[in-house]
């Protein structure tokens, strides 16, 4: 890589000197001060943050060298940083106080022809009328040193493009806002297409939000090439705010500025990126934890994000050296995990008790008492239920929920083993592998898991031949996608504007089959409301209703769809609640089903309840455009299959009940 270097201030009252000398290896100064010492030192930081511009400590640097003689030369290592603009700063004693002026490092690409890491890329979502801007510039790779001008090819009217890699605009129409950007450097150029979405004005910005949790291992170095395909990861994830372990060295910060996202860096290891703006941040427990407020069009929500002590290992203890769980229990103490995970739990209060949406992510260290259980003794060591400090404290006493848990509740059938891809062998004995990263979050109205999934990208070789991996961590990550309103605008659109029968509260009387014509299968068919527009579907929706006794879960549900839905769907779900799919080709020919395989919980007591089922669509501007309600009268069991054909003719229903 080549390095240019810019004097920041051409007028010092530093009695010291750093200069860059351009045609020697690697980041080489020169420099000089009056007051040599062992300790003084030359440090790397990001030009837009990170270093100690008032001579205090901000961030670790992303690279440095101790320089201490009166004058002479120094390298700084500088393979790990990626292209773009840098600050170095001569400093005293292991201190942050300046011995010269600091200068400006620019970081060239590679050479060769310019290309875009990846061909296409997702934006935030922006509603009618608001203003829109990203930037892509940080996708851009190859080129050399040449300056790269951007420009749109094609596109929506209201999408613009600025010379500098900012697409910007004011939206258009509901739907998906397109451009096509080309930068030119040189001879040579590449493209990159941008796909907005945009949501009806006044209404609901975000209905889905995608939190994930991901250790990026050193920041992603161990791997060649890291920078390149943890972009290319991210953007097509589908996450909107990752919690992010190991970012120390600025990661976290560099991986926001070229996702064109936002971004909070935390003074140690954790850090998180968005695609929605960051409003306020800050740190708990000796800095293992942080926090993030973000904004998703004027609602909030917090993710909290921890990266727990790593020594002593429970797994270790129990498979290496045949530990009683009483013994592992006073070594989880000892690592600092049990102390960190209360005073996080305990610092997170206001949040659990407050209305805002509330995540907790990140690096545990340590497994779940909800998958070492009874009956996986032979995938444990030996070892039947433990009760994992680390995960009892977020859920018994935080009153949190594990997302990943919640869609696969059977730890046998689905392990969700994030630890670890590459480290499979431990001194020639088999590595645990555990489920050490995850997703909680706190039940809220509306707030209901769509999946979560713990993700890896292609087939990662274990150490010590990981450096080509198209994986750049030793954990995978994990993702869970929330869904934030009630599935028809929640807080964003007037209940004027919403069937009532969608957000009014179950009737106050029991309704059963002897109060409607029955069909022959046992379940009592209401009238299908008429369609309310040709607009063609976006979401299939159902909920179950109680008649008779609210409270808990309502048990087993299975519901599948055929391949142009192509969502499955087994978990516990809760009373009142909308649970709606998008199909992956909307307003496609043909017809969509759903079945509904139900059966209830024997809880809070043994009798049966009635209950109703309500099965709906929705259109692009939030409009149910049908419905039909079933009634279950004093029964435990119940199927139900719904059939629509074309562009919303629902064709036939059919149902048995037990």
């Amino acid at each position: 890589m080549r390095l240019s270097i810019i004097p920041l201030l051409l007028a010092t009252c530093r009695a010291g000197t750093l200069s860059f000398l351009p045609d020697e290896p690697q980041l080489t100064f020169a420099y000089s001060t009056p007051k040599p010492n062992d300790k003084n030192w030359v440090g790397v930081y990001r030009a837009s943050h990170g270093g100690p511009v008032e001579e205090k400590f901000v961030e670790e640097s992303l690279a440095w060298s101790y320089a201490t003689r009166g004058n002479g030369t120094v390298r700084v290592e500088g393979k790990t940083l990626t292209p773009g603009e840098y600050t170095a700063f001569f400093l005293a004693r292991d201190g942050y106080e300046w011995l010269a002026e600091p200068v400006n490092v620019s970081v060239a690409f590679a050479k060769g022809p310019v290309r875009f890491v990846v061909e296409e890329v997702v934006g935030r979502n922006v509603r009618v009328g608001e203003a829109f801007e990203m930037k892509v510039g940080g996708f851009r790779a190859g080129g050399g040193k040449g300056e790269g001008v951007f420009s749109k090819v094609d596109g929506d009217e209201w999408v613009n493009v600025s010379r500098e890699g900012v697409v910007f605009g004011t939206a258009g129409e509901v739907g998906t806002g397109e451009v096509v950007v080309d930068v030119a450097v040189g001879k040579s150029s590449a493209r990159i297409k941008v796909r907005i979405p945009v949501k009806p004005a006044g209404g609901l910005l975000v209905e889905q939000l995608g939190v994930m949790s991901w250790n990026l291992w050193h920041g992603g170095t161990q791997v060649k090439g890291y920078h390149e395909k943890q972009l290319r990861f991210l953007a097509g994830s589908g996450a909107d705010v990752v919690g992010l372990q190991e970012t120390t060295g600025g990661h976290a910060a560099r991986l926001g500025e070229a996702l064109g996202w936002y971004s909070w860096q935390g003074p140690m290891s954790v850090g998180a990126v968005s695609r929605y703006p960051i409003v306020d941040a800050g740190t708990a427990a000796g800095e293992r934890a942080g926090w993030v407020r973000v904004d998703v069009g004027g609602r909030e929500v917090v993710v909290w994000i921890v990266h727990l002590g790593y020594d002593p290992y429970g797994p270790y203890d129990f498979c290496f050296d045949n530990m009683t769980v009483v013994e592992v229990m006073v070594r989880e103490g000892e690592s600092g995990r049990t102390g960190q995970i209360k005073e996080v739990v305990s610092s997170m209060g206001e949040d659990l008790k407050g209305k805002r949406p509330v995540f907790l992510v990140g690096d545990f260290n340590a497994p779940s008492h909800l998958d070492w259980v009874d009956g996986l003794e032979g995938e444990h060591c030996g070892q039947g239920l433990v009760r994992w400090p680390t995960s009892v404290e977020p859920t018994e006493v935080g009153g949190m929920v594990d997302s990943f848990r919640t869609v696969h509740p059977d730890p046998k059938d689905r392990p969700g083993v994030t630890w670890s891809p590459v480290f499979v062998e431990n001194e020639g004995r088999r590595e645990p592998m555990d489920r050490i990263d995850f997703v909680y979050f706190r039940p809220r109205e509306g707030v209901k898991v769509l999946g979560s999934e713990e993700l890896v990208v292609g087939e990662p070789r274990p150490i010590p031949g990981h450096g080509e991996n198209d994986w750049t961590s030793d954990h995978k990550a994990v993702l869970t996608v929330f869904s934030l309103g009630n599935g028809l605008g929640g807080r964003g659109r007037s209940p004027s504007q919403i069937p009532s029968f969608i957000i009014s509260p179950p009737p106050a009387s029991n309704t059963t089959s002897e109060s409607h014509p029955t069909d022959a299968d046992g379940g009592t068919d209401s009238e299908t409301k008429p369609p309310l527009t040709e607009k063609p579907p976006v979401r299939y929706c159902f909920r179950v209703q109680v008649e008779k006794i609210p409270g808990p879960p309502l048990g087993r549900s299975i519901t599948l769809a055929n391949d142009f839905m192509q969502r499955n769907f087994d978990r516990e779900f809760f009373w009142d609640l909308d649970y709606c799919y998008m199909p992956t080709n909307i307003g496609g020919e043909g017809k969509a089903w759903m079945l509904i395989d139900v059966e209830k919980n024997a809880t809070p007591s043994p009798r049966n309840e009635d209950v109703k089922l309500q099965v709906f669509r929705v259109n692009v501007v939030e409009e149910v455009i049908d419905y039909r309600e079933v009634h279950y009268s004093d029964i435990r069991h119940f199927t139900s299959m719904f059939l629509w054909g074309g562009r919303g003719k629902r064709a036939e229903r059919q149902a048995e009940a037990k």
